[in-house]
């Protein structure tokens, strides 16, 4: 066996274990490909089907992992007549970001920005052992949220995280993962920035959620980019996007030099409007689930 089918069983085998865990992440594992059945090397035109995804349909026949989504936290598509016109064929996903490959060599690229790809060099080391260490996390956080959650019982936002779980618990399309712990969020910002306490308080009860068009985005989605809003350059700076609060382009926006949180609309005359706790998009999110 491969070090890749290794590397894959153990994604596999760790998906099995989150699902026992919770019944929120949800896994497909096929029935594997075999030699004959793989299109060899070559598809139809010359086009190259890289060896690296050839030895993990040989474990399963398409695959995906994910927290009561849609697209998966990682998925591989299963082997099928791949459109070769394109220079770049999407493939499957790793962590919402667009895995490729090109045809014209077998090579994997990732797209982590719109038509903006990154070489992977060596798929085991660079997609499948970031899934593994990743899912390990969840599998810790998943079998310890109780403890962690019972810790935050005085936590300024637990009554909207309680009704939060009341609503997922009578089936509304409601996407809540575990909490991190403080030695997590101290870790992160450690090499990335001081967090306000009113958003430190959120992740304290659950690391990500999606609530409606509020998408409150992992640490590992949490991204420094440039919000380019006026004419005059000087007022263009980089912000950290934390959460989609509306689904239309409005964010919630992390200043690096002050620390201030800001909900930004795109479409407003004054699209700065500063958020002092999270209270006030929590209720909002609450509202629009009544």
């Amino acid at each position: 066996m491969t070090t890749i089918q290794q590397t894959f069983l153990q994604i596999i085998e760790l998906s099995k274990k989150l699902n026992a865990s919770d019944e929120n992440w949800v896994y497909t594992v096929n029935e594997p490909v075999s030699e004959a059945e793989l299109p060899g090397n070559k598809l139809r035109n010359g086009a190259i089907l890289p060896e690296a995804y050839a030895e993990c349909m040989k474990i399963s026949n398409g695959f995906k992992v994910d927290f009561s989504s849609s697209v998966g936290y990682f998925s591989l598509d299963h082997v099928k007549d791949f459109d070769i016109k394109d220079n770049s064929i999407c493939i499957g996903w790793i962590n919402r970001n667009c895995l490729y490959f090109n045809p014209q060599n077998g090579e994997f690229v990732i797209e982590y920005q719109r038509y903006n790809y990154t070489p992977v060099n060596d798929f085991n080391n660079e997609i499948l052992v970031p899934v593994v260490k990743y899912l390990e996390r969840q599998l810790i956080l998943s079998e310890r949220r109780h403890e962690l959650l019972k810790k935050q019982e005085n936590n300024p936002l637990r009554k909207y995280f309680d009704k939060f779980i009341e609503y997922r618990d009578n089936e509304e399309d409601l996407v809540i993962y575990p909490p991190l712990t403080e030695e997590e969020i101290n870790d992160w910002e450690e090499t990335h920035v001081k967090l306000p306490e009113t958003y430190r308080n959120w992740l304290l009860l659950t690391s990500k959620c999606y609530i409606g068009f509020k998408d409150f985005y992992d640490l590992e989605q949490v991204n420094l980019e440039e919000v380019c809003w006026s004419e005059n350059d000087d007022e263009n700076k980089k912000y950290w996007f934390l959460a989609t609060t509306t689904g239309y382009g409005t964010y919630l926006l992390l200043d690096p030099e002050n620390g201030k949180l800001f909900e930004f609309d795109h479409e407003d005359e004054d699209p700065w409007n500063e958020i002092y706790t999270l209270d006030m998009i929590l209720e909002d999110a609450l509202d629009e689930l009544l």
